[in-house]
């Protein structure tokens, strides 16, 4: 049996894996979904508490705790934050699973590929508030930007729990070297995806290649949309 370690995305919090999580216990493995520092039930997000070195710090303390190298998994902006962990303990995971995510080289950052993204639609849906140091997404726009495919008991439930996330991970650079880079990793690719296009998607696999591209025919949010098909593809990297 494998450790999962499932990492969600900008905005939301560990609450996106309510239907994968289940789905891998029930075929006997250990499914670890924690909150990034200042998401979901935390709630204290500020420019100071949400740092990818402060993520990656918090992952790596999670991942030291197992008993075996962990499968990790991340979507979206977890990407960069799964990459950069992978750099600090790469000894301790056993492969790396993008989601939809954002896989960047050693020396760049996400907000220089969102910008290149001409097909999202979600930078130019996206407030930012420079007081506090954050970045919001209209409630009215979320469900068009996130969950177009998805059923409408997970819209209500996102709209819910839906918050700000902090400006600096999109901009931090990533610093990786052959730590991160002997780590296999595959990429969940998202057909339909609004928040971070296929076009992009398969613009940095071909930047940083992975074992193996899985496909699923959703948009952004394939764990409320294709959850039994997303748990598939995951078990059958276990």
């Amino acid at each position: 049996m494998s450790t999962y370690l499932l990492i969600h995305g900008a905005w939301h919090g560990a609450w996106v894996w309510c239907h994968i999580a289940p789905l891998l216990r029930k075929q006997g493995h250990k499914v670890i979904v924690p909150d990034l520092p200042g998401f979901g039930r935390d709630r204290s997000i500020s420019p100071s508490t949400g740092t990818l070195r402060i993520y990656t710090d918090h992952l790596s303390h999670i991942i030291k705790e197992q008993n075996e190298p962990v499968i990790l998994v991340g979507h979206s902006m977890g990407g960069i934050v799964i990459s950069q962990t992978a750099e600090e303990c790469s000894e301790s995971i056993q492969k790396l699973i993008y989601l939809a995510a954002f896989l960047v080289p050693n020396g760049t950052t996400l907000q220089e590929y969102a910008q290149k993204d001409k097909d999202a639609i979600i930078l130019r849906n996206t407030h930012i508030n420079e007081t506090q140091g954050v970045s919001e997404i209209p409630v009215e726009r979320v469900a068009d930007l996130f969950y177009h495919d998805c059923p409408e008991s997970d819209i209500t439930l996102a709209q819910m729990l839906i918050g700000p996330t902090p400006l600096e991970p999109f901009s931090a650079i990533v610093k990786t070297t052959d730590r991160f880079a002997r780590i296999p990793r595959f990429y969940v690719e998202t057909l339909h995806d609004r928040a971070n296009s296929l076009y992009m998607q398969r613009y940095m696999q071909r930047n940083l290649p992975c074992e193996r591209v899985f496909s699923l025919s959703t948009g952004h949010s394939p764990f409320f949309a294709a959850p039994n098909k997303l748990a598939e593809i995951l078990l059958s990297l276990a």
